[in-house]
């Protein structure tokens, strides 16, 4: 998979009965800042069925991807096209469709991003990372969990 720029594959979650999403990032295919997160819908047999990439004039890099619950898929990364500071943990849930459904960024003035999330009852997410805007000195351990999330 890729184009004719610097592609990074990252990790693949369920879509459903034989489908599935490849996340990275990606320079090339129209990358409308110098790495936008990049999303692949593949089939069982590896054949892409859509793609599609988000991201802004910083650098979009996705880290994870879960189930989020109803079919969704959370993503989450670390952004420098918005935010709050140098690099922002970013969350990001799509459909299966690639379509987003919901978008969240936590950080600060410091570095801060987001390297795990999972889905925990009842309907919650939670994220792990780093976090150099709240805690001590250098980067802490950055946890949050996001009450209900809902995927209708």
């Amino acid at each position: 998979y890729g184009g004719d720029a610097h592609d990074i594959g990252h990790p693949v979650g369920p879509l459903g009965e034989d489908s599935f999403l490849l996340t990275g990032y990606s320079r090339g295919f129209g990358a409308s800042g110098p790495n936008d997160v990049w999303m692949v819908r593949i089939d069982g047999r590896g054949e892409p069925l859509g793609q599609s990439l988000r991201g802004g004039a910083g650098a979009d890099h996705n880290i994870q991807v879960r189930p989020a619950g109803g079919g969704d898929l959370a993503l989450v990364g670390y952004t420098t096209s918005r935010g709050f500071g140098d690099w922002d943990a970013e969350v990001l849930v799509v459909s299966p469709d690639l379509e987003e459904r919901w978008s969240a960024m936590y950080g600060g003035p410091g570095a801060d991003g987001a390297v795990a999330v999972f889905a925990a009852p009842p309907g919650d997410l939670v994220i792990a990372g780093y976090t150099e805007t709240q805690g001590g000195a250098g980067r802490d351990i950055l946890v949050y969990r996001l009450a209900r999330y809902n995927p209708s």
